[in-house]
């Protein structure tokens, strides 16, 4: 009776650190094992010139002078906000004969109190190009309509979803 109890007791001993080991394993006590967060969203996405925003508008050249901020706010599926990203801009310039220019500018946004941004790590990122370097502000721009292209990118090149402004330079 006494061997079986002691056979008992090691299988018991035995179950427990196999448990252990496993959730060692599983865990993750190591390096290689990553957290899984929740995708991040663009919920706004604006350009603007002393506080006015040129979404949709139609602008004189000269109009807006001033430094240009690109703004967006990154959220997760709770609304809260998310750092750690950048958000790419991607700006398509009128061409030849009204068409989109076949290259486009490209920045980022950042929420580290660099570029512009005023408060890091609260989930709007910034961009303040005080040079006018970018898009419909930029020297010699062609009048047309200027597509800027918004888009939250994690440290592995993964895409949250897009959001556009647009804004239309006449002479």
């Amino acid at each position: 009776m006494r061997s079986i109890e002691k056979s008992g007791m090691i299988v018991r001993s035995m179950g427990i650190l196999t448990l252990l080991v496993l959730a060692t394993m599983l865990l993750g006590c190591d390096d290689s094992t990553q957290v899984q967060t929740a995708a991040p969203a663009l919920s706004d996405a604006k350009v603007s010139v002393a506080g006015q925003s040129l979404d949709g508008l139609t602008i004189r050249q000269g109009e807006y002078d001033g430094v240009v901020r690109y703004e967006a706010r990154l959220v997760d599926a709770q609304g809260e906000p998310m750092s750690g990203y950048r958000v790419r801009v991607q700006v398509a310039k009128p061409g030849m004969m009204g068409g989109m220019h076949p290259s486009m500018d490209e920045f980022y946004c950042y929420d580290d109190s660099t570029h512009g941004d005023p408060m890091p790590g609260d989930g709007v990122y910034c961009y303040a190009d005080s040079s006018q370097e970018y898009g419909c502000h930029r020297a010699g721009a062609q009048f047309g309509s200027y597509h800027y292209d918004f888009c939250g990118v994690d440290g592995h090149g993964h895409e949250s979803n897009h959001m556009g402004v647009r804004v239309r330079l006449q002479q």
